[in-house]
Parts: C-alpha cells; sequence; structure tokens
C-alpha cells in the first residue's frame, strides 16, 4: 500500500490521496495549494510520500511544530515500511523499526535513535572544515549521504575518528562505510594523507570490499 501510483498531469488527485508536488512538497487533501497542484504524484499515505523523497513541511506548520522536521523525515525514510505517523502529533511515529547501522541491531523506539554523520562533524572541523562558510556547513550537516541511523552508545563509541581508529561492528556495513567516507571526503574537499588512504585500502580488502570503491574522484 506504500506504492507510487502515478504521475498526473492536470488531472484531479483522488480526494483521500496526498501529493508530492514538483518541489517535493508532500500535501494532504486539506493542505494550501493541494487543490492547485497541476503536475504531482499520488500516494496512499503521507509515509510512503516522504519515503519517495518528499518533505513533511506541506502537512505540517514547521514554524509550530516543536521538534525537528527533518529529522522525523530521516526516520520515516530510513524505517520499515510499516512506520505509522500522523500529522496531528508531527513529533512522534507511532510505530516503526529502524536498523543500527553500526551495530546491525534493530530498534524500536524513536528515543534510542541517533543520527550519526558517517563523516564526523568534530573530523571535520579538525580538517578543513573549519574554513567553510554557513551554507557549506549547513550542507555538510544535512547531507542525507551523511547522515546513518544509529543508537546512542554506537554513535558515542567512536567520537570523532576515522575509519582508521574505528569501524562499524556491523561487518554488512563496512564496505558502504569506506566508500561513504571517501566519497564525502572527495566532495567536501577533506584532506586525507597518503597514509590514510593506504590504511584505508587495507581496511577494505579485510572486509572483503572492492578496492575500486575506495578510488578518488576529486579533480
Amino acid at each position: 500500500f506504500l506504492v507510487l501510483l502515478f504521475t498526473v498531469f492536470g488531472l484531479e488527485a483522488n480526494a483521500q490521496s496526498v501529493i508530492k508536488t514538483t518541489d517535493n512538497q508532500c500535501l494532504a487533501p486539506d493542505s494550501p495549494g493541494y487543490e492547485q497542484a497541476v503536475v504531482f504524484q499520488q500516494y496512499e499515505t503521507a509515509v510512503a510520500c516522504v519515503r519517495e523523497g518528499g518533505r513533511l513541511m506541506g502537512l505540517v506548520d514547521a514554524n509550530s511544530a516543536p521538534c525537528d522536521l527533518g529529522r522525523i523525515e530521516i526516520l520515516l525514510q530510513t524505517g520499515s515500511r510499516e512506520a505509522i505517523w500522523d500529522p496531528t502529533s508531527p513529533c512522534q511515529i507511532q510505530q516503526g523499526r529502524w536498523q543500527d547501522r553500526f551495530s546491525g541491531e534493530w530498534l524500536t523506539s524513536t528515543r534510542d535513535i541517533h543520527l550519526a554523520h558517517i563523516i564526523p562533524l568534530g573530523y571535520a572541523m579538525a580538517n578543513g572544515g573549519q574554513q567553510w562558510h554557513g551554507a557549506q556547513l549547513r550542507a555538510f550537516i544535512t547531507d542525507p549521504r551523511n547522515i546513518v541511523v544509529t543508537a546512542a552508545t554506537s554513535a558515542s563509541a567512536r567520537q570523532s575518528g576515522s575509519p582508521i581508529d574505528w569501524m562499524p561492528a556491523n561487518r554488512a556495513f563496512s564496505c558502504q562505510y569506506l566508500q561513504k567516507w571517501r566519497q564525502l571526503s572527495d566532495d567536501y574537499r577533506l584532506p586525507l594523507s597518503k597514509q590514510d588512504e593506504q590504511a584505508m585500502l587495507q581496511l577494505a580488502t579485510k572486509s572483503g570490499c572492492n578496492p575500486m570503491l575506495l578510488v578518488s574522484t576529486r579533480r
């Protein structure tokens, strides 16, 4: 029931459907702009809309919501498909399951969840990020590629180390972790020494990863 239905051009949405506009706003039938939308995609639920990249701001007044809607969006996108969310209680997800990517364990309470960065903010600040301006810093902090669901205990164990200092206990995530670190360090121009690169290649080999995943794309 969470399947994307179709893209509509100039047709009316089903009376009870949630739509996603071309600017990725999820709108319910009682949302401002719902009736005026011309090009949109229809979903059976708000959760389905968010899982396809939609934003909650069209369903909830962000100024009156006493929580970070961006966090709620990430939890809905990364949680199990049976997640339940109600716009009348926008800061709560009534049901769902999330995998701690660092440990591999499953979490069932959002209170136990910490949204960690693949490249910790402290590491970035100590390796070139201290020169970033506001927009670039915000981009790094909110980049969905750099955000991972984990338990608070897993995040605190890592602190601000690099893959050389700490690797996830969840070996199934090792290759993706190393690849994301390499890509993000390239994209945000964070330096990696030759020693660091060699150490990461050794970690990739030890974890059974394709070493080509760690080839730099920096120009």
